[in-house]
């Protein structure tokens, strides 16, 4: 409802809405069909004809009435334990007699505990102070379901009193899993049903936290780069905790794990300390201790190997020498690269060194002992030359070469073998990892999707000088449609199997063989040959019309007939005024005539087809609505004041006629003519009132006459409903 105050005996306008200004200058108007959320209206001032001046109004929907949700959190989780989560509404608006249903839904990875069949509720006014409890609002029968992670209430105040600006808070045990992943997350509610002010319906959260589960500290050196003064140390942690070492620091990933490079060590032991730190505080450490050697070996990258799918290859691990290494005792681990394993057998390996400005030497690099994993995907050795004056010179290589085998079906990618060297020599301990890059390349390409054409269909008739050209290919393929003579017609490009294509200029009425070819990103051209025939002249059908009344009266007149199918079907008036069209389906076409585009008496109309482009001749169609007999009311009587029980109108009209007696919104009473008369009874209660109507007339084809009257109706001493069922009364 909008009102407000103008000038005496003008007018008010909002939207398609007006309303008359009371002598003493006030105004009000019910706005209907308003959304949801907030818009403006303007109210439009008018007086004798002219416009006064206009106002913007803006009014608020609020969706679901006057009771609200009240977001709360964030609310602490403890893992392996239930917390009571709160959740928080408002009532805007005083209400008795609220009941519906209350469900609410979990945050994720937790449950509703047991126990929660009466959930109590607590009040307070306004959004500050103490809660108290208020039992009528005590949420009851309490249902869990999918998985106890939704719960469901009934709520039924039975009568009680709940006023504007109170606030009524329910608490739930929520439970988590020990092992519950840390993150934020929400219980979200749905508190609706009625009340005496109407239906209500309130939606909210409370917002939840976990928090990341303190996880022990590990860690241990991966690997030493003994010239460089350097190691790799990893571990785990918990996700996201900083590992600080003296000046240097990594991040835990949301795994746990971690990895860090210590630089500047020294030669010899070289004692660390892993810290691992949450915010500023240092929850836990590990002491490591990282050997820095004089007799330093390290990796070298081996040569690139193609591996073949099915067959062994042999892949070569290298390794150079920083300083003299003499007499080394060491295990060498060779890891395969993905997808593939080692070949069984190779339980000792022949190894070759090269010292620096000589040929490779084959001997005095043996491999034992040879022990492969139960997955054949690792290999370890010893690498212990028996001769007590083995030495090689810094700067010397090292090489093995072991079978890995590739399964036929092995993906097509890029990998490595690792292979890792530790142990002990005469001038220090050494540990080293090589790697060498290997390949499996892809499969020979699979032979192309076969080219179909789908459309035009062979030895089709098409009326279209651009016929689309569509069928399926092979992924990614080049389409080309030519003429005999090689002119291109048309290209495109295979997408999701499919592709589709008009020719890219007008072709003649004639009959056309053209080639298709289809180009495929790998694998053999291929084409075909596709057959049609254009015909321009669209207009297939011969262009019919007839005109047609329906036994309702209420329903409008219709121009029907034959039409070629997908034209375009006009209906114009005499005057060549558009009365409506449609699209002929199946030969056949339906237009309706508005009652508005049309009179009583005949009325002529002509009918066109339009498709392509191309307009048909017209075909003329009459439609006769007569001349109906005037509707006349026999009673009551124009300013009659009549008593509502009983009340009846009748009179005279057209036969067949439908007769409406109603106000400004809706009819009150409805009856049919038949003989010359009619009757309608009053259908709704109306209150004592002045009532301005008008009793309607509703012939063939929609068209309509009327006449109107004033009533007073009386007898009535109990006051009705508020308002009178969209009939204008007067006062």
């Amino acid at each position: 409802m909008i009102g407000g105050t103008a000038t005496p005996n003008g007018t008010v306008t909002i939207g398609s809405k007006t309303v008359n200004v009371s002598n003493g200058g006030t105004w009000s108007m019910t706005v209907d069909g308003l959304s949801v959320g907030t818009q403006t209206l303007t109210a439009k001032q008018r007086f004798n004809n002219a416009d006064v001046d206009e106002k913007p109004v803006t009014v608020t929907i609020v969706e679901g009435g006057t009771v609200v949700g009240v977001n709360q959190g964030p609310v602490e989780l403890t893992r392996g334990a239930s917390t009571e989560v709160p959740f928080l509404v408002q009532n805007n608006e005083t209400r008795t007699n609220m009941k519906g249903s209350v469900t609410l839904t979990a945050p994720a990875g937790t449950t509703f505990a047991d126990g929660q069949a009466t959930v109590a509720a607590s009040y307070r006014s306004g959004t500050s102070g103490d809660f108290r409890p208020y039992t009528r609002l005590d949420l009851k029968n309490g249902v869990r379901s999918d998985g106890n992670t939704k719960i469901t209430f009934d709520l039924d105040t039975a009568g009680g009193n709940m006023v504007a600006g109170e606030q009524y808070q329910y608490m739930l045990n929520v439970t988590t899993p020990a092992d519950a992943a840390a993150g934020s997350g929400q219980m979200g509610f749905t508190y609706a049903g009625d009340s005496s002010k109407g239906d209500y319906r309130a939606e909210g959260k409370t917002t939840t936290n976990l928090e990341v589960a303190q996880r022990e500290l590990t860690a241990a050196v991966d690997s030493i780069d003994h010239a460089a003064g350097s190691a790799v140390l990893k571990g785990t942690a918990t996700p996201g905790a900083t590992i600080v070492i003296g000046e240097q620091s990594a991040t835990a990933n949301e795994d746990g794990d971690w990895s860090l490079e210590v630089t500047g060590l020294e030669s010899g032991p070289n004692s660390l300390l892993v810290e691992q730190k949450i915010g500023n505080d240092t929850v836990d450490s590990k002491p490591v201790t990282v050997t820095i050697n004089d007799a330093a070996i390290i990796g070298q990258d081996g040569p690139a190997a193609t591996l073949e799918r099915g067959e062994r290859t042999k892949v070569q691990a290298q390794f150079e020498t920083k300083g003299d290494v003499s007499r080394p005792d060491a295990q060498v681990t060779f890891t395969a690269p993905e997808g593939t394993t080692f070949a069984e057998g190779q339980n000792t390996i022949e190894g070759s060194y090269k010292k620096p400005g000589e040929d490779w030497a084959n001997r005095s690099a043996t491999l034992t002992g040879g022990e492969q994993s139960m997955d054949g995907k690792t290999y370890t050795y010893t690498f212990k030359p028996t001769s007590s004056t083995w030495t090689l010179p810094d700067a010397s290589l090292l090489r093995w070469d072991i079978d890995v085998v590739t399964p036929v079906d092995a993906a097509e990618g890029t990998s490595s073998m690792t292979t890792k060297l530790e142990g002990t020599a005469v001038q220090g301990s050494f540990n080293a990892s090589s790697s060498t890059r290997t390949t499996i390349e892809s499969a020979e390409a699979p032979a192309p999707a076969p080219l179909v054409v789908t459309t035009p269909a062979n030895d089709s008739v098409v009326d279209v000088k651009r016929p689309m050209f569509s069928g399926t290919g092979d992924e990614g393929a080049t389409i080309e449609v030519r003429g005999k003579s090689g002119r291109l017609v048309a290209t495109t490009t295979v997408q999701d199997g499919a592709w589709s294509v008009p020719a890219s200029f007008d072709l003649n009425d004639n009959a056309y063989a053209l080639d298709v070819f289809q180009k495929p990103l790998q694998g053999k051209e291929s084409q075909t040959e596709v057959r049609f025939t254009i015909a321009t002249n669209p207009l297939t059908t011969q262009l019919t019309a007839d005109g047609r009344f329906l036994a309702d009266v209420t329903k409008l007149a219709e121009i029907f007939g034959n039409a070629t199918t997908g034209a375009t079907v006009t209906v114009k008036d005499s005057l060549g005024n558009p009365v409506g069209e449609a699209e002929a389906v199946d030969g056949k076409y339906v237009i309706p005539v508005p009652p508005s585009l049309a009179h009583f008496g005949v009325n002529e109309f002509t009918v066109t087809q339009t498709k392509n482009d191309v307009t048909s001749d017209e075909e003329d169609v009459s439609l006769d609505y007569g001349t109906p007999a005037p509707i006349q009311i026999a009673s009551p009587q124009n300013g009659d004041t009549v008593a509502k029980e009983g009340l009846t109108f009748t009179g005279t009209g057209d036969d067949g006629a439908r007769i409406d007696v109603r106000g400004n919104v809706r009819a009150i009473a409805t009856g049919t003519v038949t003989d010359g008369t009619w009757t309608a009874p009053v259908t709704l209660d109306l209150q004592n009132d002045v009532y301005d109507l008008r009793a309607i007339q509703t012939t063939k084809g929609g068209l309509t006459t009327q006449q109107p009257i004033t009533i007073t109706i009386t007898d009535r001493t109990d006051r009705g409903p508020d308002g009178d069922g969209g009939v204008q009364r007067h006062g």
